[in-house]
């Protein structure tokens, strides 16, 4: 007579409640790891079950049921984007044991494409949407945040009504600029690519013009100091960098690139110029890698580049916390965390130790 497999047969919950001779009540409390509501022996007895038959309960069921689907969505702005693949390992690592699953979606930078992908998650029943969004100015997102809780990352809005987890720009710039004054650099530059809506670079540069400001900068001056490229024309880069160079009467420049492509940019086209860092021109700016990349290229660089190192593990763990805390109270006050970016000083802008010392 054949064995019978146990493995291929489909049992219910009302299969293992009269096997363990216990209610469905008990088993459904069971599934859902309430174990105070039994006995230990009535535990081990389910279990044994469940493991002997291989159950596991469906998910469409439970979601019917529970009213949740244990999914979240990610939608982010630019999946090349540097910041994406760490932050989205580190959320992945931190929902390992809390049961819920991510969607990860990219928008390519589109209005258009955000907002259908977000009806598209709130279609598929997600739990809460994750979004690193395209614009700083984003009313289509009103009436989706009803149907389900939004939480921003990296990127705030112009409505303050969602939660969001985030570098701490404002902090870094500040402290950027104070170590660029330590060094003793005369003039300060900033470079960006496009920033009037995106949140982080429009941040950063209102704090470099208010630091100029203080510094009794003119209006105008301040203006001439900002310089908007795009980061895949080089030899515009450069040109700018020349003229920088030319019109520093006494002193050395320092430029501070507000995010990681625009860094980029201008240590290629420092390099193809010859100009030596610190003693012709000092360069610090974001390093979108942040701290995930201890050998990153800033540190490859010669000399090595100075950086502002967003922690993108941390942003990760703290912005699933922060996901799950919304699902669980949809209604609390809303939440703005932020996440330390540290500044790594290196010999592109340790202009006065380079002067001390030589």
């Amino acid at each position: 007579m054949k064995k019978k497999d146990h493995h291929k047969e489909k049992i219910t919950i009302d299969d293992i409640a009269r096997m363990a001779m216990v209610s469905k009540t008990t088993v459904s409390r069971y599934l859902n790891g309430k174990y105070e509501y039994m006995s230990e022996e009535t535990k081990q007895r389910i279990e044994k079950i469940i493991e002997k038959y291989q159950y596991k309960p469906s998910t469409v069921a439970r979601s019917l049921k529970t009213k949740s689907t244990k999914l979240i969505g990610f939608v982010v702005s630019d999946i090349e984007n540097a910041f994406a693949a760490p932050t989205i390992n580190s959320m992945n690592q931190e929902l390992i044991d809390t049961g819920y699953h991510m969607i990860i979606a990219s928008s390519n930078n589109s209005i258009e494409q955000e907002k259908k992908l977000i009806i598209s998650l709130i279609e598929q029943q997600v739990d809460a949407v994750l979004l690193n969004p395209v614009s700083f100015d984003a009313s289509h997102l009103e009436d989706l945040n009803i149907e389900v809780p939004i939480i921003l990352i990296d990127r705030a809005l112009k409505d303050k009504s969602y939660d969001i987890i985030s570098a701490d720009s404002l902090g870094s710039m500040r402290k950027a600029l104070e170590h660029l004054k330590q060094e003793g650099f005369t003039e300060l530059y900033a470079f960006s690519e496009a920033y009037e809506n995106v949140e982080p670079r429009f941040r950063r540069l209102q704090v470099f013009e208010e630091m100029l400001r203080n510094q009794g900068y003119s209006e105008e001056k301040i203006k001439d100091s900002i310089n908007v490229i795009d980061h895949k024309n080089v030899s515009d880069v450069e040109e700018r960098v020349k003229n920088i160079i030319q019109k520093t009467k006494s002193g050395v420049p320092a430029i501070i690139a507000i995010n990681g492509r625009t860094l980029l940019a201008l240590a290629i086209a420092i390099k193809n110029l010859g100009i030596r860092m610190p003693y012709e021109i000092g360069l610090i700016g974001y390093d979108d890698f942040g701290n995930n990349t201890a050998h990153g290229w800033t540190m490859l660089a010669q000399p090595p580049i100075s950086s502002v190192t967003p922690n993108w593990d941390e942003l990760g763990k703290k912005a699933i916390d922060l996901v799950i805390m919304r699902i669980s109270n949809p209604k609390g006050l809303k939440k703005e965390i932020l996440v330390e970016a540290p500044i790594k000083a290196q010999e592109s802008t340790k202009l006065y130790q380079k002067y001390r010392l030589e």
